[in-house]
């Protein structure tokens, strides 16, 4: 009996911790439910890095755009006067057609000027690869301020990666708003949901340099 006594205060020790440990765990579990939305809102928000526009040398519009959204978004700023001229990086090919010259043609049926565009047509696969061809071609053009146009959820990452190539340009990103994406609900739709976990995946392979 008096051995019994001995061990108990252990055992009483090692049970209260068990105890916490998954009190904390049940608080834990909870909490997260509770506040799954706010989470998941938070890390919609996390892909957007939406600056505000500044007059600039030159607008790069990245390529990617099968609705206009981009496109409408570069012209918007162009017609405020904000950049003389929209580079539009065209990365392939659309049955026989440049991606880029069916985006103007888009573009210039809703009554932008055609002037207003040059189209720089490339092979690249991946933002980094676009990044260093339309950098290329803004150190060309003497481009020292620009502004970025790409869909909402691109914004972050493809922000990140204009001024890792081109540090000593004052770089803006401004998003388009698409209608595969909404920040604040998009994991209640799968297409969203799928946008989302690439563009997260591919932020990580972009901050392991991958």
């Amino acid at each position: 009996m008096r051995a019994a006594l001995i061990h108990n205060p252990a055992r009483t020790i090692n049970s209260l911790r068990k105890f916490r440990t998954g009190f904390f765990l049940l608080i834990l579990i909870i909490a997260t439910w509770v506040y799954h939305a706010a989470w998941l809102y938070f890390l919609g928000h996390a892909l957007i890095q939406q600056d505000q526009p500044f007059q600039a040398d030159a607008i790069v519009l990245l390529a990617g755009d099968s609705k206009g959204e981009r496109m409408n978004k570069a012209v918007e700023l162009a017609n405020a006067k904000l950049a003389p001229r929209i580079l539009v990086s065209s990365a392939g090919h659309l049955f026989d057609s440049s991606e880029g010259e069916l985006s103007v043609s888009f573009a210039v049926k809703r009554g932008a000027a055609p002037g207003l565009f040059e189209v720089i047509q490339h092979g690249a696969d991946s933002t980094m690869e676009e990044a260093e061809i339309m950098i290329a071609e803004c150190r060309r053009r003497g481009v020292k301020k620009l502004l970025l146009v790409s869909s909402d959820y691109h914004t972050n990452r493809a922000g990140k990666i204009f001024r890792v190539v081109a540090p000593e340009m004052e770089i803006r990103t401004v998003g388009s708003m698409t209608q595969v994406f909404n920040p604040d609900s998009w994991w209640t739709n799968r297409a969203a949901r799928k946008v989302w976990l690439m563009e997260a995946v591919k932020t990580v392979a972009f901050w392991l340099r991958m």
